[in-house]
């Protein structure tokens, strides 16, 4: 299918004005790329998002195999700080999960709504909590389960700056929230329509037998 029918497809979706619908189509792929983060801002923007997420993002991210850069798309992981939170081969950091076989878990479509809204579908584990105690001191991290605190009731966190366990008893707590995904949302927003291709495929590629 070519770019232009993918995007036009892809609108079918949306309330979007008509001179919007008739540029995307135009302009292919890099331009459905700044709508969605347009309409990803403005929840008026979509009429129905998880239809649209699940119809949109499967036909668009085929887009971003066909015109493919592999090694800018490693070092775009790199340097775009991805590597600072996430592993790929036992190298990188440890604050997001590891992403070594991530091309075998999801699906290239998953892949791209991850990038461009990282709080849709955070994963198990992965959503940050905030605590203020009793005493005016704050923790933030992934909420952990240990025996002792199954046993007890109480919180444990895993800080995310130590990587330690911390473990609050429930009367200290005197403020609790779970804030999503300790992902930018608007990292992408940095990239470049080419260089968002390379990395989604990238990622996409990651674990797979070649």
């Amino acid at each position: 299918m070519a770019a232009s029918s993918t995007v036009a497809a892809v609108f079918l979706t949306f309330q979007v004005p008509a001179n919007v619908r008739a540029l995307a189509c135009s302009r292919g792929w890099g331009c459905w790329i700044k709508c969605c983060k347009a309409l990803a801002r403005s929840p008026a923007g979509f009429t129905s998002r998880k239809r649209a997420t699940s119809i949109n993002l499967t036909r668009a991210s085929a887009c971003a195999a066909a015109s493919y850069w592999p090694e800018r798309g490693k070092l775009l992981f790199k340097t775009v700080a991805c590597a600072s939170c996430h592993k790929v081969g036992g190298s990188g950091g440890k604050i997001g999960p590891d992403l070594t076989a991530i091309g075998t878990t999801l699906s290239a479509e998953r892949i791209t709504e991850e990038l461009l809204w990282p709080n849709r579908q955070v994963k198990e584990g992965y959503s940050v909590v905030r605590v203020i105690t009793d005493a005016g001191k704050i923790h933030q991290g992934y909420q952990r389960k240990t025996k002792e605190s199954e046993q007890s009731g109480d919180l444990v966190i895993q800080d995310l700056a130590t990587g330690k366990l911390i473990t609050i008893k429930n009367q200290q707590i005197d403020e609790q929230q779970t804030t999503g995904s300790v992902m930018p949302g608007k990292l992408t927003a940095l990239l470049s329509q080419s260089q968002l291709h390379d990395l989604i495929q990238y990622l996409s590629e990651l674990g797979r037998i070649k």
